[in-house]
């Protein structure tokens, strides 16, 4: 399934706060140091010492997602991901199960749109043993067609229950619309058609060509030494090159502002969405965007949350997002209000984000540094979650002086740089909007363009 970026007041509140308490602490926070290696064979590994606890994990990134996932077989780098702790040539899957949980280490694999995530975590105590189950699952995986089948039935049953989640309907819903034939536009699952016909041999083809050392970059994070370095090395240095490279992805098209109204009987309020093509994570641009979306609706000191939720009353939440990819990832507004009020909620929404673009103060960039500043030693904190933003930014060949030099760049940025940028990535003369609701919420929608209607199950 596609991710989506959900922010709670409660954790912008305590973000923002704590700015305010620690922020001489903030300004010479700086990320765990770690040192960077790469063996013969292409594989990066990031070395990434943390002996504060006895923890200990791997977590491996490969530069491939469900945008590659070939023509007919969408959903082949999620079910591949799937499969990798479901049997090997030794074990079978209930056998892997129970020496995972005999040790106390957790598995995880899973593909987004540009990448593939493989992990193992546990005690350091069992450092060697996680070392050894995650090669051996990474490149011993047999992919039975039982287990094959069994996850395919899994997805499809998951899949139909997120006919029932308004909030994915209308996100998906957005997706699809924004990027059309693009790879972005189809699931990371696949959808219902293409796992009919997933079979094995799909699954091998896309294992053999895209899971190897070249691209690929390993985070060894926790307490660890000589001993368990030199176990990863030996390993590693005899994974085989893969067989396939990662093509670039294409540019996506821009599609025509317009109004989408998913239909469903029942739902007592409509999700909405409003978006257009946003940014790659690469844009030069990249840190001025957050410091502007932050005032637009990152968080509660935006002009969204205090517009529209507290001097409308008009929804609980709403929020804007980048999500930036290897190519231009979407811009989102996401919401939900009572079903009277959903052209009003349009309209408003508009406005402010039209209102946005003439410019923004110094005390709005000032408030959105002091806010980005404030959360930001939060997401680096610990080991574990600073191979996570080391691996992203390995994707995207971002220099991982970015998270080193965050606290320094971010106040640097000034109200002219963030006006310069506004009228160039946030366009509300290009907006798809999305609405889900019941028979009849569609009434009004007219105003805002042409009015095309889906049911849920066409986008799945």
């Amino acid at each position: 399934m596609k991710k989506f970026k959900i922010f709670t007041t409660l954790v912008l509140a305590f973000a923002f706060l704590g700015c305010q308490s620690l922020q001489k602490k903030e300004e010479s926070f700086k990320p765990i140091a770690h040192q960077t290696e790469e063996l013969k064979n292409g594989l990066k590994i990031l070395w990434i010492p943390d002996d504060r606890i006895p923890y200990y994990s791997l977590k491996l990134m490969l530069p491939v997602g469900s945008a590659h996932d070939p023509a007919q077989a969408e959903g082949a780098a999620q079910m591949t991901a799937a499969l990798l702790d479901k049997g090997t040539s030794k074990h079978g899957a209930t056998q892997i199960a129970k020496e995972l949980e005999q040790l106390g280490l957790s598995f995880a694999a899973a593909a987004d749109e540009d990448s593939t995530f493989v992990s193992i975590s546990g005690l350091s105590i069992y450092a060697s043993k996680a070392t050894e189950e995650f090669y051996t699952l990474l490149t011993d995986s047999t992919f039975s067609a039982a287990e094959l089948k069994r996850q395919v039935e899994l997805t499809q049953a998951q899949l139909k229950r997120s006919f029932d989640q308004p909030r994915n309907v209308a996100s998906v819903a957005l997706e699809k619309v924004l990027y059309g034939k693009h790879p972005y536009a189809h699931l990371s699952s696949g959808d219902l058609k293409s796992l009919a016909h997933m079979n094995r041999k799909k699954v091998l083809d896309f294992y053999h060509a895209h899971y190897g050392p070249r691209g690929a970059v390993l985070a060894v994070v926790g307490k660890f030494g000589p001993t368990e370095q030199k176990q990863i090395r030996d390993l590693f240095s005899s994974w085989k090159v893969q067989s396939g490279a990662v093509t670039a992805l294409p540019q996506p098209e821009a599609v025509k502002p317009q109004v989408i109204f998913v239909e469903k009987s029942g739902l007592k309020q409509a999700e909405i969405r409003f978006g257009h093509l946003g940014i790659a994570r690469a844009t030069p641009d990249y840190l001025t965007l957050r410091v502007a979306n932050t005032i637009l609706g990152e968080s509660f000191i935006g002009k969204l949350f205090s517009e529209i939720r507290e001097k409308r009353g008009l929804t609980y939440s709403i929020y804007s997002y980048f999500d930036p990819r290897e190519v231009a990832g979407p811009f989102v507004i996401s919401t939900f209000t009572r079903l009277d009020k959903i052209p009003e909620m349009i309209t408003e929404t508009q406005k402010v984000l039209s209102d946005f673009t003439q410019g923004v103060s110094d005390q709005d960039v000032k408030d959105a540094v002091s806010y980005l500043k404030g959360s930001f030693p939060q997401i680096i904190e610990t080991g574990e979650d600073l191979a996570r933003q080391l691996l992203i930014l390995e994707r995207y060949h971002v220099d991982p002086s970015y998270l080193a030099d965050f606290m320094s760049n971010v106040s640097k940025v000034t109200p002219a740089q963030v006006n310069g940028v506004l009228k160039t990535y946030f366009r509300p003369q290009d907006l798809v909007i999305v609405v889900f609701g019941p028979p009849g919420a569609q009434v009004g929608l007219e105003k805002f363009g042409s009015v095309k209607t889906m049911k849920p199950e066409d986008l799945y």
